[in-house]
């Protein structure tokens, strides 16, 4: 089988809110495939995604999908596997696209949340904090910006032919702040066709007009981003109060809990922070949410999160609870993934591209800038940063 193609490439497309598109979300773009990459027309006909294309009916392996090439060699599948074992029709054969089925979009990178592992990029609240220490100015060319529309690619998605679209996919920022452009993207759209996922912080709701859109869909998917319980939680997806995230959770379930149109889920980016005690994410959800699904994904970037940049000596504990979990931790895993346990032990030992020292000190200055005590909200981490 060919292990370098995708069907992403042929009919799909993620926009970036700083108006970058790429096949989907894992795919790590570089400058030149970006720069060719802008929604002013329909991008997957310019030559970046074109050699991507034919580079992959070679079976020649794609740098930038390193990310699924990685998760296939631990076992897992990936979203190009899942691509190709969900198709329903013959491989492609040419490099030409096919009509964009699949969309994931952000509007912008208007987000109240900071999380750790995010940037100004991806998070209005984040430039914020740039700005406030002085990591960047407020001038742009010259001139003032409001940073909490600093990225944004405005309307240009309405030179895309969405006339075969069946799957649309909202990310952010947070996509529940930008309810306006929600709004407009769903009334373009014959909504009894389309297979509707949210990726949300769990923060905000939808207002009453959004989700009259929402309850014509076809099928619709909730997903919650979910990287650590409690005071873990907190930390990692600042300034966020657990609590108000429940709160939210509940409110999806008193809505739509009991149609079975609709899906919910949580999502997992395992790293440094929640490596310790992941198995406290899966009971919660056990208890609380039994009936939604568990996605679990690895970070590789910011590199100095990544679960190989912990020390060797610490490493035999983590692998011996991930084994231990493995046998006895039973969750309502995602559509095509089974526990994810197996493959972190894989990525413990994946190549660090960052250290234990950049850790700490991110970790530190962060800290002290936020006026948060780290190793209470992560108490795992205690013990471990003060040895080394």
């Amino acid at each position: 089988m060919n292990k370098s193609i995708c069907i992403h490439p042929w009919n799909s497309m993620a926009v970036r809110p700083y108006g970058v598109s790429v096949p989907c979300c894992k795919f790590r773009a570089e400058d030149i495939f970006a720069n060719q990459s802008k929604i002013i027309e329909d991008p997957r006909n310019h030559e970046s995604w074109v050699n991507i294309r034919r580079d992959m009916l070679a079976g020649i392996p794609i740098k930038s999908c390193n990310a699924c090439y990685q998760e296939e060699a631990s076992g897992a599948d990936s979203m190009r596997s899942i691509s190709v074992k969900s198709l329903d029709r013959p491989l492609p054969t040419s490099a030409d696209c096919d009509k964009l089925n699949s969309l994931e979009i952000a509007f912008s990178n208007l987000c109240n949340l900071a999380c750790v592992s995010c940037s100004r990029w991806l998070s209005s609240t984040w430039a914020s904090e740039d700005y406030k220490h002085k990591r960047i100015d407020n001038k742009l060319h010259g001139k003032i910006v409001d940073y909490r529309s600093l990225v944004s690619h405005g309307s240009d998605i309405d030179q895309l032919d969405l006339s075969y679209l069946r799957k649309l996919k909202i990310i952010g920022g947070e996509p529940f702040m930008d309810q306006e452009k929600f709004i407009n993207l769903m009334e373009r759209l014959d909504l009894s066709r389309i297979t509707l996922r949210v990726s949300t912080n769990g923060t905000v709701l939808p207002n009453a007009r959004l989700k009259s859109l929402i309850d014509k869909c076809e099928r619709v998917v909730i997903e919650v981003s979910m990287d650590g319980i409690g005071s873990v939680g907190e930390w990692y997806r600042w300034p966020t109060q657990f609590e108000e995230v429940k709160k939210v959770m509940n409110q999806f379930q008193d809505w739509w809990g009991n149609d079975s149109r609709f899906e919910f889920g949580t999502h997992t980016v395992i790293n440094v922070f929640n490596i310790w005690n992941l198995d406290s994410i899966v009971h919660f959800m056990n208890a609380n949410y039994p009936s939604w699904e568990l996605y679990f994904d690895w970070m590789f970037n910011p590199s100095w999160q990544a679960i190989c940049i912990i020390p060797e000596e610490f490493k035999l504990d983590i692998k011996s609870n991930l084994l231990k979990w493995n046998d006895t931790v039973l969750g309502k895993w995602g559509a095509h993934t089974n526990s994810p346990f197996l493959a972190t032990v894989d990525r413990l030992y994946d190549k660090p591209n960052s250290n234990w020292e950049t850790f700490k000190e991110r970790t530190f200055n962060l800290a002290k800038e936020r006026n948060l005590d780290v190793l209470k909200m992560v108490p795992e981490l205690a013990k471990i940063l003060k040895d080394t």
